[in-house]
């Protein structure tokens, strides 16, 4: 029996009194490496799948970006042509009643009385782009959209803000005399309105010199090429980005 006894401790690993630790199976002595090992599957099977939902997650925005993209442009080209089917008839005359611009005695008129918060949505350069290439030069608004107003200062077209009364004044003004003339005199900062009356406005001193000088910021920092050499060739560079070249 104690042989017995000895033989099914030794079976289930136990120590046996006396003849120290008792000896591992094979199988019980991989059981740790083993699990290593599929630790290490399974992180490796875990980066994979990070790997592919990544391609896939990159595929599924590249679908998504060209869709938007194709949805803009066709919503672009149904506005351009929403606006040419509604401007234009058939035979290519302007529908009526005409847009104010699209008037006869429109043409050739270069200030602009617009209502309040003027440009609002119309963030790009664009926007007063297509106003001076109809020929406006100046508009007269109780208010602008920030960008709108930066926009136009840099392509030589002048926002300018007045008070609410006086901008109804100037409405009922043009509603009574629509062939009322009016001059802005950037350099003294006015405009003109009939009967010797003047209108003082303010403008940021730096977009003025700009607009008198018809120029932007790029063109003022080209026209002051020499006296950026002059004092680059007095002041060394504390580091010397050509070493070694």
């Amino acid at each position: 029996m104690a042989d017995k006894k000895r033989d099914d401790d030794n079976d289930r690993g136990m120590p046996h009194p006396g003849a120290g630790p008792a000896a591992r199976t094979p199988q019980e002595d991989h059981t740790p490496r083993q699990e290593e090992q599929h630790e290490r599957e399974a992180r490796q099977e875990q980066r994979g799948q990070g790997r592919r939902r990544q391609a896939l997650s990159s595929e599924d925005k590249a679908a998504r970006d060209k869709q938007q993209a194709e949805l803009r442009a066709g919503w672009a080209a149904a506005s351009i042509g929403a606006q040419v089917v509604l401007d234009f008839n058939e035979d290519g005359s302007l529908k009526e009643p005409r847009f104010i611009l699209d008037e006869p005695e429109m043409a050739g008129r270069q200030i602009l009385l617009a209502g309040d918060n003027f440009g609002a949505g119309s963030s790009r350069e664009h926007a007063p782009w297509a106003l001076t290439s109809w020929g406006i030069r100046a508009i007269l608004s109780t208010s602008f959209a920030d960008i709108f107003r930066s926009n136009s200062l840099k392509n030589g077209l002048l926002p300018i803000v007045v008070e609410a009364e006086r901008h109804r004044q100037l409405f009922d003004l043009l509603r009574e005399r629509p062939d009322a003339e009016l001059t802005v005199d950037l350099d003294a900062q006015v405009v003109h309105l009939p009967g010797d009356e003047d209108l003082p406005f303010e403008v940021d001193p730096f977009a003025k010199h700009m607009l008198l000088a018809g120029t932007d910021e790029l063109g003022y920092l080209l026209g002051k090429d020499t006296e950026i050499a002059a004092w680059e060739a007095g002041h060394p560079a504390r580091v010397d980005t050509l070493a070694g070249v």
